[in-house]
């Protein structure tokens, strides 16, 4: 990649970098768990259907943060998978650099981006079932 950037990684060049990992492994673990549903489930449908509106939104995130890389001059060239870090390797403008995440923290915040993905769709008003009439055994 060309970039006419100047100057070493900023710390907004690392969020970055980080929101694009994070979205990524967010769409990753919400596929997984589809099929780990679809699977293990006798009924998955509202799942999967609540799992893949969550997927579309991480989905789009990530295609976000594709784009705010490629605008900031940034690409991510290789990425390591060891056993407690995710080590990333990029070339920031004319700067080849590296950073690590630890899977932990990674987790979390993984975790806390479903559930704000999941949250966003509980937006309207939840239906009233009260009217419902009971029917129990006879």
């Amino acid at each position: 990649m060309k970039s006419n950037r100047k100057g070493p990684p900023t710390i907004e060049d690392g969020a970055a970098i980080k929101a694009n990992i994070l979205a990524a492994l967010a769409f990753a673990k919400l596929q997984r768990d589809i099929k780990v549903i679809v699977a293990s489930v006798k009924s998955p449908e509202p799942y999967v259907t609540l799992l893949s509106q969550a997927k579309d939104i991480a989905e789009t995130e990530w295609r976000k943060s594709e784009s705010l890389l490629r605008n900031r001059g940034i690409e991510i060239y290789k990425r390591t998978h060891l056993k407690e870090s995710l080590e990333v390797k990029y070339l920031c403008g004319n700067y080849d650099d590296s950073a690590s995440y630890r899977w932990n923290v990674l987790g979390v915040d993984v975790r806390r981006m479903i559930s704000d993905y999941l949250a966003q769709q509980y937006d309207t008003p939840t239906p009233d079932f009260t009217s419902l009439t009971a029917v129990g055994p006879h």
